[in-house]
């Protein structure tokens, strides 16, 4: 059995670099994504399977022009302006002027993250810390 805790919600938004066209809007539509480079993450990524998931209901197919194997990775793909990515909110930088957030249009496209632990298995001291913290940080968003 597993103990699940909705931690908090999670919107995905459209990164761009900062001298990208699209860098001036608030918004963006998926078909303007489709029509550029995009920058995924690896098969199997929540944020991608939510993406595609998202764009597949508008009817877009996105076709990565590049795959990288962290957030961190996709993020410095964008900054040096080799194509356009979706991503975490909680992921774009504070203070990084080089990436640009804009909101997807249509619906929001929000996710829950979730807080899991295997009922009865004990968690080591750090491991219970960081639960606490996790789970106080929500409590007072």
């Amino acid at each position: 059995m597993r103990e699940i805790v909705n931690w908090v919600k999670d919107e995905l938004v459209a990164i761009v670099a900062r001298r990208h066209p699209l860098a001036r809007r608030h918004a963006v539509r998926g078909t303007v994504l489709a029509a550029e480079p995009y920058i995924s993450r690896e098969e199997g990524s929540s944020t991608r399977a939510m993406a595609e998931r998202f764009l597949a209901e508008a009817g877009l197919t996105l076709r990565p022009a590049m795959e990288l194997g962290s957030t961190e990775a996709v993020r410095e793909a964008v900054a040096a302006g080799l194509g356009v990515s979706v991503v975490s909110r909680h992921a774009v930088r504070r203070g990084d002027s080089r990436v640009v957030a804009l909101r997807l249009q249509g619906r929001r496209w929000v996710r829950d993250l979730l807080v899991i632990r295997r009922q009865g298995a004990p968690l080591s001291p750090a491991a219970t810390r960081l639960r606490e913290q996790l789970l106080g940080r929500a409590l007072d968003s």
